[in-house]
Order: C-alpha cells, then structure tokens, then sequence
C-alpha cells in the first residue's frame, strides 16, 4: 500500500553478482532483492537499483547490469565506494574505473531501449563523456 501514501519510487541495492552481494550484505539478499523488484512494479512504484563499485565487485557490474535489465528494474545507477585506510583492497586505480565507464557506457547504449534507465550518477561520467565528445549530446542521463 506504499503507492497510496505517496510512494512511487523505491530504492534496491545490489553489490555485485549473488555470492559477492550475499558475502558484502547476507545470505539470501541478493535473490530476495530480486523478487522485490517486480513486486514493487505490480504495486505500481518505480524500482531503482543502485550499485556501490569498488575493486571487490567491479568486474561483476557489467554482469549485473544484465541481469536488472531482465528484471525489468525501472532505473539503475551505481556510485564508487569511498575506501579509507583501513581497506586497501577497495581501491579502484583511476585508469581501471575509466574502462570499467567504457564498458558500461556500450552496456548502456545497448540497452537504450530495454525500458530500464540508466542515471549517470557519478560525476566521472562528466568526463568519460567530455572526453569522448559525446557531453553536448547528454544530459547525464540515458534512457
């Protein structure tokens, strides 16, 4: 009954594949988070998943986007982790967050009509599309 108070977009995070985002979150969330996302579309609400990136899940978010994109989640974003000291092993070195921005950038044009859009949320996007000569044509946002 969200949607009758007002409610129209809610927000699910997913951190990586199944045993990456069950090890970072707990056993099970990852199929729950699932479920949920077409649940909240046939109670009417907008389902966005949002990703946090980090060296830990990286190489799994272009995989990830598949699999929100075939469950029709409704927006998808994700941001990069903010490590500190004491997690090194987080990090993401700056050229590898760059390709990493390349690959999800074909995922996203790829699925440009899929129905799930795509936010550009991080501001490094600003750049990898300066970079390219594509800024004029976004708005930093892909539908």
């Amino acid at each position: 009954m969200p949607k009758a108070y007002g409610c129209d977009k809610y927000q699910l995070s997913l951190d990586g594949l199944e045993g990456t985002h069950d090890q970072i979150h707990k056993a099970g969330s990852f199929r729950t988070t699932l479920e949920k996302i077409s649940c909240l579309r046939v109670a009417g609400i907008k389902c966005a998943i949002m990703a946090t990136v980090s060296n830990t899940n990286i190489r799994e978010i272009p995989a990830l986007i598949d699999v929100v994109v075939e469950y029709q989640a409704d927006i998808f974003a994700f941001a990069r982790y903010c490590p500190n000291s004491f997690e090194p092993d987080t990090h993401v070195i700056p050229e590898a967050y760059q390709e990493f921005l390349g690959i999800c950038w074909e995922k996203f044009k790829d699925y440009q009509d899929s129905g799930t859009t795509f936010y550009l949320k991080d501001h490094l996007w600003t750049l990898f599309l300066y970079e390219r000569c594509l800024l004029s044509q976004s708005t930093c946002r892909m539908k």
